[in-house]
């Protein structure tokens, strides 16, 4: 069964199911969900999605898709499909690198220069073989066309070769098709998300007291991982937004020197950057800083310890490299405009791409860490 189908199966009416059977579904998929965190934290990512869609599914079934017993699980299924859709966007991007163009093309030119050296009697062999492989090509070719065309007929051999391609053909055809029909983990991961805010949101608004400050916190997690998710698809504005609701959320719930207010002022830093909004960037990069060096000031006024000492280590660390980062989207800026000047200016074939990309990595390039 697919990701997918596993993701909203409908509900099941619970006459259906013998209270033992149903207790023990139940259990199988409370340990789904546990097992699916732990593969989770752990970085096995393929059977994250195994266990955490299965216990969607599970669940889903018993409780309906929008009852709240299944928010938990929707928001950790959704995140493990993100961190799968990474991995495959890794995958590809690995795939792309270390291409050397140039040195291809001086191996190709090498190559050229290297027939000049030949002998007489090597150009000559040489050039038998590339006309041989010529004629044999072209007689191939057209053998094609003429049993296309109906002018000869096909040899058994050539029937059975073609019929296997036509097989094929339509493996391929129907794969594709199914592919089509499937959303990519990316999308699943964004639904999954969604119905976790969704159920979320009308927790929020029924509960009181702690368990509204939990569900709360689930919410700005999962406003949080929706911009990531919309950050891995490169729809920054959305990213922006759905952030921006998180941090706000925080700044009323948690202490003002939160490491979790400052991380999510340095997400939205990061995703106001690559939306090109540089001065919207900076400001909430400044005050991810500004809420590390109150917690600095803070922890400086209680007793000694290891910790304390490490933590402000860690945390002078981080107010380091996020005013790099400060200096980095200044750079994005500086080559935005002038990648537009040039343009302005009558050059022309310079994309808008390489402006977005210079000097900054998409979120989570520096973890601030929890509150």
């Amino acid at each position: 069964m697919s990701a997918a189908k596993k993701s909203s199966p409908s509900k099941m009416d619970d006459s259906e199911m013998p209270p033992a059977k149903k207790h023990a579904s139940m259990t199988e998929a409370t340990d789904l969900l546990a097992t699916g965190k732990r593969h989770l934290l752990v970085a096995a990512v393929p059977a994250a999605v195994s266990d955490l869609a299965e216990c969607c599914e599970l669940l889903s079934k018993q409780y309906g898709e929008t009852a709240a017993e299944c928010a938990e699980a929707y928001y950790y299924y959704g995140k493990a499909l993100l961190e799968m859709s990474r991995m495959e966007s890794g995958v590809l991007g690995n795939a792309l690198t270390g291409v050397d163009i140039e040195a291809e093309d001086k191996a190709e030119g090498e190559q050229v220069e290297d027939t000049e050296k030949m002998t007489k009697d090597e150009k000559l062999e040489v050039e038998e073989k590339v006309a041989d492989a010529l004629e044999e090509n072209f007689e191939k070719h057209d053998k094609v066309a003429k049993i296309h065309d109906g002018e000869i007929e096909e040899s058994e051999e050539e029937s059975g070769m073609e019929s296997q391609d036509e097989s094929e053909k339509e493996k391929t055809e129907k794969t594709e098709e199914k592919e089509d029909e499937e959303p990519g983990n990316l999308q699943l991961a964004w639904e999954m998300e969604e119905l976790a805010k969704l159920i979320y949101t009308r927790s929020v608004a029924a509960a009181s007291g702690e368990k509204k400050a939990s569900m709360t916190a689930r919410l700005c997690d999962t406003y949080l991982t929706l911009g990531e998710v919309s950050m891995e698809g490169e729809n920054y504005t959305l990213a922006v937004a759905d952030i921006a609701v998180c941090l706000d959320m925080r700044k009323k719930s948690l202490p003002a020197d939160s490491r979790s207010i400052a991380e999510t002022s340095y997400q939205l830093g990061v995703a106001q950057a690559f939306a090109g909004s540089y001065a919207e960037a900076e400001a909430s990069l400044a005050a991810a800083i500004a809420v590390l060096q109150t917690r600095v000031k803070n922890l400086g006024k209680m007793e000694a310890s290891e910790n304390i000492t490490k933590e402000i280590a860690d945390l002078e660390t981080l107010v380091t490299e996020i005013k790099e980062k400060i200096a980095d989207h200044k750079n994005m800026k500086e080559e935005t405009l002038r990648i537009g000047k040039e343009a302005g200016a009558g050059f022309t074939g310079v994309g808008g791409k390489a402006a977005t990309t210079i000097g900054v990595k998409k979120a989570g390039s520096t973890t601030v860490g929890s509150a």
